[in-house]
């Protein structure tokens, strides 16, 4: 998928790069793919590789919580939102959660 490089920030290309010119198969293949990693991970929810590092659970979480908000931005982009768009501190949203009562 390519981009100008004034659409687009270089830490995002990296994964826009990734993605072929056909994006609603990749999001068509992700809608099955998804749910079928997450069944593989039971019992292994609350592994991190490292302390301190994220467990299985919050990687989950960010992956909701991102693709709920990039949606948000693709929805306000296609109605020519003129309001500027709010960050997302990840870290901060995490730092809420008590996933550690979630379930996968």
């Amino acid at each position: 998928m390519k981009r100008p490089e004034n659409e687009r920030s270089d830490y995002t290309y990296d994964y826009i790069k990734l993605v072929n010119d056909d994006v609603m198969s990749v999001l068509n293949e992700q809608i099955i793919c998804f749910p079928s990693l997450i069944s593989t991970l039971a019992g292994k929810e609350d592994y991190a590789y490292l302390p301190g590092k994220w467990t299985v659970k919050e990687v989950v979480q960010h992956t909701l919580d991102t693709e709920r908000i990039l949606s948000y931005r693709l929805l306000a982009f296609a109605r020519l939102e003129k309001q500027p768009l709010p960050g997302f501190a990840n870290m901060h949203w995490l730092s809420m959660l008590k996933v550690e009562h979630y379930l996968i």
